[in-house]
């Protein structure tokens, strides 16, 4: 994909008014789209992932919700002190 500069028009005035895109522009078109096509097998295999592992990860959640509602007239806010020693 090559994209090309722009050029000022012959009835554009001078200096002030003449539109031309930077090489700079231009390269950068290039090296995203090379970017892009080299990150989107790694993009993909993410996405993937992440669709696979998110039912798991609401079942952790539930599972987390619903030891925690067994634990409460047990104050379990009161646990992680008591075990890691603090006062």
């Amino acid at each position: 994909m090559s994209v090309e500069p722009l050029q000022p028009s012959p009835d554009v005035g001078t200096r002030s008014n003449a539109v031309v895109a930077p090489p700079i522009a231009v390269a950068s078109v290039d090296s995203l789209s090379r970017a892009l096509d080299t990150a989107a097998p790694v993009i993909l295999a993410a996405s993937k992932f992440v669709a696979a592992s998110e039912p798991l990860a609401h079942a952790t959640v539930d599972l987390a919700k619903t030891f925690w509602a067994r634990l409460e007239p047990y104050h379990p806010h009161e646990f992680g002190p008591a075990i890691i020693g603090a006062r």
